[in-house]
């Protein structure tokens, strides 16, 4: 069976500041790279900080942000790390809504989205589907929810990929990729600090370890 080194990107980035946070994530990626890391995960809307609110909703917000991801991709494959498959969280958009009925009316342009940097480009990207719209969090508001799944294949190893909520719901894209013999399923998500968390969300994600039988 083949076997994968993956690392964790846990970072504590700025709301807004790209050139910081990617900053912050190349370096970790280099200190990963150099332990022969082959893959490189890092947290939801890493490149950008989370929640950005009405950043969201600015399109030069988001031209911005876009370029800051082909960048870190360009400086990854400059520094020679162009061979490891950096999985980053960042906006994108603006989306094109004007054919969609049921989006014309809402302000939101942008997409949540974890993407598959590799050989110096944006090599595949999954949008998030279930965008919270409770306590402190108003994405339904600022994001257009995904529609389709990723598989991603790193040294003979299928990867899955659904961002925090998605994999809550036991019927949205966990479900399609559940037929799928996956050798893990990424999870990047940005989750505020809550007391006894680990007690809520550790049972959830066993359950889903054991329904798609494979690593979560």
């Amino acid at each position: 069976m083949p076997r994968l080194r993956l690392a964790m990107a846990q970072t504590n980035p700025t709301v807004g500041d790209r050139l910081r946070n990617v900053t912050a994530l190349l370096a970790m990626a280099r200190t990963a790279y150099d332990q022969g890391v082959q893959v490189f995960l890092t947290g939801e809307l890493a490149l950008t900080g989370y929640p950005i609110e009405d950043l969201a909703l600015r399109d030069n917000f988001l031209a911005l942000s876009d370029q800051a991801l082909h960048a870190f991709a360009h400086s990854l494959l400059d520094e020679g790390m162009g061979d490891m498959a950096v999985i980053v969280g960042h906006p994108s958009g603006p989306h094109d809504v004007d054919d969609d009925p049921t989006l014309v009316h809402s302000p939101a342009r942008a997409q949540n989205r974890a993407s598959v940097l590799l050989s110096g480009v944006v090599a595949a990207s999954y949008a998030k589907h279930h965008l919270p719209n409770y306590a402190v969090f108003d994405e339904f508001r600022t994001f257009v929810p995904g529609d389709t799944g990723l598989i991603l294949r790193v040294g003979g190893v299928d990867l899955g990929v659904v961002i925090c909520e998605d994999l809550w719901r036991s019927d949205g894209p966990v479900a399609s990729l559940t037929p799928y013999p996956l050798g893990a399923l990424l999870v990047p998500n940005a989750s505020p600090f809550e007391r006894d968390k680990d007690t809520v969300r550790e049972p959830l994600v066993r359950t889903r370890a054991r329904e798609m039988n494979t690593t979560v």
